[in-house]
């Protein structure tokens, strides 16, 4: 996954994710991992009115589960404060009429740092197994 702001880039790694996959004739396997959230300024944003856009780097969906923006982080790091719920645009990226990615485009307002949670599920994986993958990511803007 890759976040672009003002014509730059970075990679954005989910902090925890869990995918299913088919495991051979009749089985399946699953993967799942937790971790912390840091919220460490991904990006600078050089005006007040930002419009970043998260590119998912596959041809499956995602779908947004919860999108959220806070002003404030507390003592141990965590989201503190009230939240905005962040309205985003999905589109496909197409590459010799394939999709080869998804961009999720939306507008925000940094005054002086914002904090981002991103909670996303795909399509089925594998059709013989019943869980969806899903992945949460942790973001921060920072106005230069």
């Amino acid at each position: 996954m890759e976040l672009h702001v003002n014509n730059e880039q970075t990679g954005l790694g989910s902090w925890s994710y869990s995918w299913s996959s088919g495991a051979g004739r009749g089985s399946c396997s699953s993967l799942v991992a937790d971790g912390i959230p840091t919220y460490e300024p991904d990006a600078k944003v050089d005006s007040l009115h930002a419009r970043p856009r998260i590119y998912f780097l596959r041809d499956q969906r995602p779908r947004v589960q919860s999108f959220r923006a806070y002003s404030e982080l507390d003592e141990n790091g965590w989201t503190t404060g009230p939240a905005e719920r962040i309205r985003a645009r999905l589109s496909r990226v197409r590459q010799d009429g394939e999709v080869v990615a998804w961009k999720l485009r939306f507008r925000t307002e940094v005054v002086d740092e914002r904090y981002f949670d991103l909670d996303v599920s795909f399509e089925k994986l594998d059709r013989r197994c019943g869980d969806n993958g899903e992945a949460s990511y942790a973001f921060g803007l920072e106005r230069e």
